[in-house]
């Protein structure tokens, strides 16, 4: 029986939409990118259809194994190209007709540069783990082999966490208003308790905004998220003078894990932060939260804002150019929340 996830991404990769899928671990992402694919496939045209890039051999191989088991009930080609192999088997191997090619990022690059895999007829790209694809350092190959597909390929990018900038950049890119199906924390994380708020203003007014509100003497800790390494440091050449740190993904995990410890136990009053912490258990208890820059989904505003417990009660101060309304109206119509307009009187915000 379909778990309610697959049967979400199933409906809409089916419906022809770029769809980003984030799920667990053991949740069925590869049967409901692997079934929707070959839904999709034309089993009269024997032109390489689908591509399926995966960070690992291991991966490549499950999901090789699933597509062959299910495509050989419907008469569908599958191949697999990894890295690890001889690379003249598998140029051989495309000798024959193959609809579905499974493999990994510098093999399939090696092979399209060959021109030994046609890629002119391929209608859907997955980006299989794109979380452990970034990891490996294989956004810039991703980038490579999507120069030598069609344009018009639907897209699906499955990952098993939260979107980092670098997978955002691949959204960004290559996705055309891609469908979010999201089951990481719909069970988890709740907006019950934050008071939220908006402030419209323009990019060159964030500063002084901010400076008015680190004035505020009740605010005993401010968490500051900006969506890039590069606006954090940025921000904090700005703000030369006040007591603060920065965490971001440049920084060791080690050092990451002492400046949040420091911040959460109250050692420190501010943190500017990438959304490297979103999902940190120890900001939890933090009352006061502003979104410097407005998040690309509304799954990573989730993320930073909700609390896993009814009692853990705090505000958000959401700074919001006219590029970001949309994803503010957004974010109230799909968690059915309400963001109201920041007070004159900032004394009130506790």
């Amino acid at each position: 029986i379909p778990s309610e996830f697959q049967l979400k991404a199933i409906s809409a990769i089916n419906a022809g939409k770029d769809t980003i899928c984030q799920a667990p671990s053991g949740s069925g992402k590869t049967a409901a990118f692997v079934v929707s694919a070959l839904q999709l496939l034309d089993q009269e045209d024997k032109n390489t259809q689908i591509l399926v890039i995966s960070p690992t051999r291991e991966l490549a191989a499950q999901s090789f194994n699933l597509a062959q088991s299910i495509g050989q009930r419907m008469d569908i080609s599958v191949g697999q190209l990894v890295g690890g192999s001889e690379v003249s088997k598998d140029i051989e191997s495309l000798d024959q007709e193959i609809q579905v090619v499974v493999g990994t990022p510098g093999r399939l690059l090696y092979i399209i540069e060959q021109s030994k895999l046609k890629t002119e007829k391929i209608k859907m790209i997955i980006i299989d783990q794109a979380d452990e694809m970034v990891i490996r350092g294989f956004k810039d190959v991703i980038a490579q082999i999507f120069k030598h597909t069609p344009k018009e390929a639907q897209v699906v990018l499955v990952c098993t966490g939260d979107l980092s900038n670098e997978i955002e950049e691949i959204t960004d890119q290559f996705m055309t208003d891609p469908t979010m199906i999201n089951v990481l924390y719909e069970n988890n994380l709740s907006l019950e308790g934050v008071s939220q708020f908006f402030v419209s203003l323009q990019e060159d007014e964030k500063i002084s905004k901010l400076l008015d509100i680190f004035k505020l003497p009740t605010l005993s800790q401010i968490l500051v998220f900006c969506n890039s390494v590069n606006k954090v440091k940025k921000l904090h050449e700005a703000l030369i003078g006040q007591k603060l740190k920065c965490v971001h993904s440049e920084l060791d995990e080690s050092e990451r894990q002492r400046i949040v410890s420091q911040f959460s136990n109250g050692e420190q009053r501010i943190l500017i932060a990438t959304n490297v912490v979103a999902r940190s258990a120890a900001i939890q208890n933090i009352k006061s939260i502003i979104n410097f820059d407005i998040p690309k989904s509304i799954e990573t505003y989730l993320h930073r804002v909700g609390r896993k417990r009814f009692d853990q009660i705090g505000f958000v101060i959401n700074f919001v150019t006219d590029r970001d309304t949309a994803v503010i109206l957004e974010v109230q119509e799909r968690l059915k929340t309400k963001i109201d307009p920041l007070p004159l009187d900032l004394s009130g915000l506790v």
